[in-house]
C-alpha cells in the first residue's frame, strides 16, 4: 500500500497483495499549504508484525492543471528502488473540486521496466489548497 501525506494529513491506498505492479487508480483529497510537497511512502503490509517502509518519494504540487508524472523510488539509503505515477491536481475549494476536479486517465502510456525489486507503481491525489 502507499501511505500520502500533506500538510499533516494522511491518506492510504488499499492493499495490493502478491502484486509486483500494483495499478491502484484512487483519488485522495488532502489539505495543502502553499509549497507543500506531497509524500509517498510504500509500505509492505506484514501479518506478524509491523508494516515495513520499501521506499519513498516526494512529489512537488506545480499549477492548478492536472499533472501526471513518474516519480523515483528510493529507500531509505537513497537508492532508487522503483518509480511510481502519480497525478495531482490542485483545487482551491469544495465547489471547484466537485465541478472541476477530473483527474486524466491513467491511460496504456509508457510504463518502466521493473523486477522483483524495483517495483511500479500507480497511485493518484487530489490536493486543496488551504485558504
Amino acid at each position: 500500500y502507499v501511505l500520502l501525506e500533506c500538510c499533516g494529513e494522511r491518506a492510504r491506498t488499499t492493499t495490493k497483495k502478491r502484486e509486483l505492479n500494483p495499478d491502484y487508480g484512487e483519488a485522495f483529497l488532502l489539505s495543502r499549504d502553499e509549497d507543500e510537497p506531497l509524500t509517498l511512502v510504500v509500505m509492505d503490509a506484514d501479518v506478524l508484525s509491523s508494516d515495513d517502509v520499501m521506499c519513498s518519494c516526494v512529489v512537488p504540487i506545480v499549477g492548478r492543471e492536472p499533472r501526471k508524472a513518474w516519480y523515483d523510488l528510493t529507500d531509505q539509503k537513497g537508492e532508487q528502488k522503483g518509480r511510481i505515477q502519480v497525478v495531482t491536481h490542485l483545487v482551491y475549494d469544495a465547489v471547484e473540486f466537485s465541478e472541476r476536479a477530473r483527474l486524466p486517465p491513467m491511460g496504456d502510456g509508457p510504463r518502466p521496466a521493473s523486477c522483483d525489486h524495483n517495483p511500479v507503481v500507480r497511485c493518484d491525489a487530489l490536493l486543496a489548497s488551504m485558504a
